[in-house]
């Protein structure tokens, strides 16, 4: 067996999150990231968020069915029982839930100027972590999945600086954000408009207008401010939930939420107070500086029904453009040298699937989704080896 206290030669010195005997991460040669189990070897992480019983055979045909799909581990959602089934889990911290949370137009984030933020922060996790912190299979703690921390700049939508300045003064991080901006322009309004190339501001209310309206402020001396803000308010974020995830359970790995490269860029140089990046969605571009989870990889969307067709004889079915594009994205994915593992979207189909283009592996009748399942297990079989060659 190997000494789970004896790093392994082929990992990079000082590159190793967490602690030996638990799941940890390093880096080998070439800035490619693995997960490292319990016993000191590496583990490429493949799992299903969403695990239910199936209504003739409780939980063990569902993980003999995981195994045949050559998974490995039982991702987020699934009840609590699978936690006692000695196989390599990760886990959630709702942060969410314990202040008001800013949810519009492609933000979903708690009010980290609240006041009663970082005391709360650390109830919720005094409440959660403990039930999981002894057990050896959890590969992680996963903070708030379902964030999302708005647009980029230059785009449709607006980002989070402006949506913070446009919110009802009842959330903190409205006042926290006109503080912020008039701090950076010599506390007058005007000054704010002038270098966000605005014509004069009679009051704070335009800027709210101007959000209802659909009007997005995209200009370079904006983009300067919203790049600021977002560091602030990441790291408020950041801080607290990873003291308060480590103060309760200084073990394990604690991933956080993101929905973009620019927010996973973030979490990378918030390191040691959090360790990695657990991401929606299934695709990533660009390295990022720290490990990452693919949070609910799937090839079920439009983006892969309507993907291009090249170097075809005939013209493709949908199912087999979904599919063939699903396979090169999942090869690429277990390529990527940043990401460590993912988990696809959904254990069932929900509500609306239509089968073959569910997000599920299970059908609502109990019927194995086929279509998905036979490519999944072929990519799951292969990702441990993909990934010892990463892309550059």
């Amino acid at each position: 067996m190997v000494n789970p206290a004896a790093p392994l030669a082929e990992f990079i010195a000082g590159t190793s999150r967490g602690h030996a005997g638990w799941f940890r991460a390093a880096q080998k040669a070439g800035d490619c990231w693995w997960l490292i189990d319990a016993t000191g070897q590496p583990f490429y992480l493949r799992g299903v968020n969403g695990l239910a019983p199936l209504p003739d055979g409780g939980y063990v045909p569902v993980l003999q069915q995981l195994r045949g799909w050559s998974c490995n581990a039982i991702g987020l959602a699934a009840e609590e029982s699978l936690e006692r089934a000695s196989w390599p889990f990760v886990a959630a911290v709702e942060f969410t839930n314990v202040v008001p949370v800013i949810h519009t137009e492609g933000v979903r984030l708690p009010d980290v100027f609240d006041v009663d933020w970082p005391t709360f922060a650390a109830a919720e996790a005094n409440r959660v972590v403990p039930r999981c912190a002894a057990s050896r299979d959890l590969v992680c703690w996963v903070a708030d999945p379902g964030l999302a921390w708005g647009a980029a700049v230059g785009g449709s939508r607006p980002s989070l600086l402006q949506l913070c300045l446009s919110l009802e003064p009842s959330f903190a991080a409205y006042h926290a954000a006109w503080e912020f901006v008039l701090a950076l322009h010599e506390g007058e309004l005007a000054q704010v408009a002038r270098a966000w190339g605005e014509a004069p501001w009679s009051n704070r209310e335009v800027v709210r207008e101007m959000t209802r309206d659909g009007r997005v402020i995209r200009t370079r001396g904006y983009a300067r401010d919203q790049t600021r803000w977002m560091e602030e308010f990441a790291r408020r974020y950041l801080t607290v939930v990873g003291e308060v995830v480590h103060a309760a359970d200084p073990n394990h790995l604690v991933f956080v939420g993101v929905d973009s490269l620019a927010a996973a860029r973030l979490v990378e140089r918030a390191f040691p107070h959090v360790d990695g990046v657990w991401l929606a969605g299934g695709e990533i571009e660009g390295k990022v500086g720290c490990p990452v989870i693919a949070g609910d990889f799937t090839w079920s969307t439009e983006a892969f029904l309507r993907a291009p067709q090249r170097g075809t004889q005939r013209r493709l079915t949908s199912i087999e453009r979904m599919l063939r594009r699903g396979r090169a994205a999942g090869e690429k994915l277990a390529r990527h040298p940043s990401v460590v593992g993912y988990m696809w979207r959904a254990w069932r189909d929900g509500e609306g699937d239509r089968p073959p283009f569910g997000q599920g592996l299970r059908h609502e009748d109990g019927t194995e989704a086929l279509e998905h399942t036979e490519l999944l297990a072929e990519l799951n079989r292969r990702a441990h080896l993909l990934h010892q060659s990463p892309s550059g």
